[in-house]
């Protein structure tokens, strides 16, 4: 939640909403919307002058993890320099269309377990870890689930 040096972790924590960005692409939160619909508006808001298919590829993953693959319930890991936030969604989707939001346009509330502060990245298992520093926006954790639990009690 850092796009182009923009820290919005602290809006976020305020705020008690997640975010991600691709605000130009529209109408992705339509759940009737096929996938083949919604990586083609990623690719016209985004991409329509790449020569491959990579970049939108990455990009419809990552907003089809966050707009389809989150549900509220989930938890989420938010990496913060040295701390690492916890939440659990807890509603869905939204978008706003104001181009200052374009960065940050899709958000979803949640209840942050860990507080303000979060806890230390230090302290959590080296395998979450080394997946917590993927640069992606938005990848799923779900396979560190149980070691997630086991380090961040708040999220049982």
């Amino acid at each position: 939640m850092k796009p182009h040096g923009d820290d919005r972790v602290p809006d976020a924590l305020r705020t008690g909403r997640i975010m991600i960005g691709w605000g130009k692409a529209e109408g992705l939160t339509d759940a009737m919307l096929s996938r083949t619909s919604f990586r083609d508006e990623v690719i016209r808001a985004y991409h329509s002058g790449d020569r491959d298919q990579r970049a939108s590829g990455r990009a419809t993953g990552q907003l089809s993890r966050f707009l389809r693959g989150m549900t509220p319930g989930d938890i989420v890991l938010v990496p913060d320099g040295p701390q690492v936030h916890v939440a659990r969604v807890t509603g869905g989707t939204t978008h706003d269309s104001l181009p200052e939001e374009e960065h940050h346009a899709y958000t979803r509330p949640v209840e942050w377990l860990t507080g303000s502060t979060g806890v230390a990245r230090g302290s959590l298992p080296a395998n979450l870890r080394s997946t917590l520093r993927y640069q992606d926006t938005c990848i799923d954790v779900t396979r560190h689930l149980a070691t997630i639990h086991e380090a961040i009690p708040e999220t049982r």
